[in-house]
């Protein structure tokens, strides 16, 4: 990502918890106490160039790297939902 975002191309991904060494993001047991839309962000500089990491609960755990937006800014949205419809 950092070579790319060298080129002047920005890019957004999902990435695997293991990829990462010393983010302080909570443990994944803590995470799946809270409830459904939970985020959290990590940024750092890496040779000179921004890297946001963000850590979202959705049905399952989420992390998004991305070297051109964070978390910010959130729309809520209304999502289908079974139990909703059979009431």
């Amino acid at each position: 990502m950092i070579y790319l975002k060298s080129r002047g191309i920005e890019s957004l991904r999902t990435v695997r918890r293991n990829r990462f060494k010393n983010v302080p993001f909570p443990s994944d047991t803590v995470m799946k106490s809270k409830d459904r839309g939970t985020m959290y962000e990590c940024t750092a500089t890496v040779n000179e160039e921004k890297i946001t990491t963000v850590l979202w609960k959705d049905n399952k755990l989420v992390i998004l790297l991305s070297t051109f937006v964070g978390m910010n800014p959130v729309e809520h949205v209304k999502r289908f939902s079974k139990k909703e419809k059979k009431q």
